[in-house]
Formats: C-alpha cells, sequence, structure tokens
C-alpha cells in the first residue's frame, strides 16, 4: 500500500499502521490530489523491558499488601461514591 485516501482513514487503518511499522512511506490523497505523504519515524526509541531496572525502582516504594476483604470494601465503597444506593 503506497496510499490512502482520506475517507479510508477511518476504515484501512490497520493497513496503514502495517505499512508504517514495516518501514514504508505512505502518500495521503484528498480528491485526487496528494496533500502528504506520511513517513515512519527514522529511529524507533523504544526499548526492550528491563526487569531488573523495574525491581530497583519499584524497591523503595512502601505499599501495604490489602487483603481481598479490604479491596473489596474499598471497591464497595467506590460505587456507593459514585452510583448511589440502588432502588430495590
Amino acid at each position: 500500500m503506497n496510499y490512502i485516501t482520506t475517507t479510508q482513514l477511518r476504515t484501512k487503518t490497520t493497513d496503514l499502521i502495517d505499512a508504517l511499522m514495516a518501514g514504508r512511506s505512505v502518500q495521503l490523497i484528498h480528491r485526487s490530489q496528494i496533500l502528504a505523504t506520511i513517513n515512519p519515524p527514522e529511529n524507533k526509541l523504544a526499548q526492550p523491558f528491563d526487569a531488573d531496572e523495574y525491581l530497583n525502582l519499584t524497591k523503595n516504594f512502601k505499599i501495604s499488601k490489602l487483603s481481598d476483604t479490604q479491596r473489596k470494601k474499598n471497591y464497595n465503597e467506590y460505587l456507593m461514591k459514585k452510583y448511589g444506593n440502588y432502588l430495590p
């Protein structure tokens, strides 16, 4: 795919993404005129996940673990605050 029309942007988004991920550029066409060329980024800054670095970052968090009953109580309080009492 080397072109996409403005009306196809809604339906062919996955094709556009696939083309950009493959490193191909795509021309954007509107009313038979080329408006722009969509190019993939030249360098990808995505880095692989580093589990050791993540563990080092989370060591200093002081988060207490919640029991299932406390979690359920917190959730019920949240629902009551958001939606109020229900009518039977």
